[in-house]
């Protein structure tokens, strides 16, 4: 008696679940429904057709400015009439710091900043900014920075690029869905104890038969621009969501770990929406500084 009370529960369960789906194929099978939803393709069409001339629009304007960006390059890479240690030590000579400045003043980007960043960020060149081809024509599929560098005593890499894959949402909402962030060097190539994301830590190792105690060298990291920013964020690759755990720590009040999955997933969603939000600043803001 008792089984056959759970078979007929668990096929009222099965039913109850399937009655919203038959309610929504009974709605669009209204006449009425197909017809609203005939006249909302007909107008999402047309709202294509003008993101299209903002995106070719956008993308003129843009073109007719680049001269004025490539202009201001030449003009910071030009040598100072007097060369000081300052003038050495940074990637526009004719004004110091130029870029380090710029991202130091935009809050959302400068609080990231720690004051170990500051001496690598000063050989900043140029920053600029690449959109992804997008066949559709909206400009939807992302865009990249690439951060250029001169000649300098902490990494050997010439460019940092940091690449956002975009895509739009669905056909009836104008948003876009950030897929993942990628870091396309993989790694800073950084010089013997040049690293500015770990600091070097001493612990002594135990020795028997009464010999001194040893002294190991551990790397820990530690909180930095070119720790946080130059990350790769891709929900869909589990080792990548491994090698995030840092940031993870970071974001959390020192000592405090993600109780569950959940929490983590949390956090995962905040830094990759985090990190969106500043490369859109530095590309529509900061660039254009």
């Amino acid at each position: 008696m008792v089984a056959s009370d759970n078979t007929t529960k668990g096929a009222d369960q099965i039913a109850a679940m399937s009655a919203p789906l038959e309610t929504m194929e009974a709605k669009r099978a209204n006449p009425t429904v197909k017809q609203l939803e005939e006249l909302d393709q007909k107008y999402m069409k047309l709202e294509d057709e003008y993101q299209k001339k903002v995106a070719e629009i956008q993308e003129e304007y843009e073109k007719k400015q680049q001269p004025f960006l490539e202009q201001r390059r030449e003009i910071l890479a030009k040598k100072a009439p007097t060369e000081t240690d300052l003038t050495k030590k940074t990637g526009t000579p004719l004004l110091p710091n130029f870029w380090l400045e710029c991202l130091r003043n935009v809050p959302a980007i400068g609080e990231d900043i720690e004051e170990w960043d500051e001496p690598v960020l000063a050989y900043l060149k140029d920053i600029r900014r690449e959109d992804l081809p997008d066949k559709s024509g909206l400009n939807n599929a992302g865009f990249k920075l690439v951060f250029e560098f001169a000649e300098n005593e902490f990494f050997t890499n010439k460019e940092l690029v940091r690449t956002y894959y975009t895509k739009k949402e669905n056909d009836f909402v104008n948003e876009t869905i950030i897929e993942k962030i990628v870091f396309d060097q993989g790694k800073i190539d950084w010089q013997p104890k040049k690293d500015v994301t770990v600091e070097v830590m001493q612990k002594k190792a135990k020795r028997g038969g009464g010999k001194k105690k040893a002294v190991q060298l551990k790397e820990e990291p530690k909180e930095s621009f070119f720790r946080k920013f130059f990350r790769t964020i891709d929900p869909s690759d589990d080792e990548n969501l491994d090698s995030l755990e840092d940031l993870v720590r970071f974001s959390l009040p020192e000592g405090e770990q993600p109780e569950e999955d959940e929490d983590f997933q949390e956090i995962l969603d905040m830094l990759i929406d985090q990190a969106f939000d500043m490369g859109c600043c530095i590309r529509d803001n900061v660039i254009s500084c």
